[in-house]
C-alpha cells in the first residue's frame, strides 16, 4: 500500500509542478515534455524492475 501511495506521491509531482510552471508562462512545452517523458521512462522502468525482482523472491 505504501508503494502505490508512493508511486502515486512521484506521478503527482512530476505532473503538478511543470503544469504551475507552464500555467505561469515560467517554461514551454517543448520543457514539459522532455521532463514529463523522462519521468515516465524512470517510472516504467523501475515498475519493470521492481515486478521481475518480485518474481524471484
Amino acid at each position: 500500500m505504501l508503494k502505490k501511495s508512493l508511486v502515486a506521491l512521484i506521478i503527482f509531482v512530476a505532473i503538478a509542478f511543470p503544469a504551475f510552471y507552464l500555467i505561469s508562462g515560467k517554461i514551454t512545452w517543448e520543457m514539459v515534455l522532455r521532463t514529463v517523458i523522462g519521468y515516465i521512462a524512470a517510472i516504467i522502468v523501475m515498475y519493470f524492475f521492481a515486478k521481475k525482482r518480485k518474481k524471484h523472491t
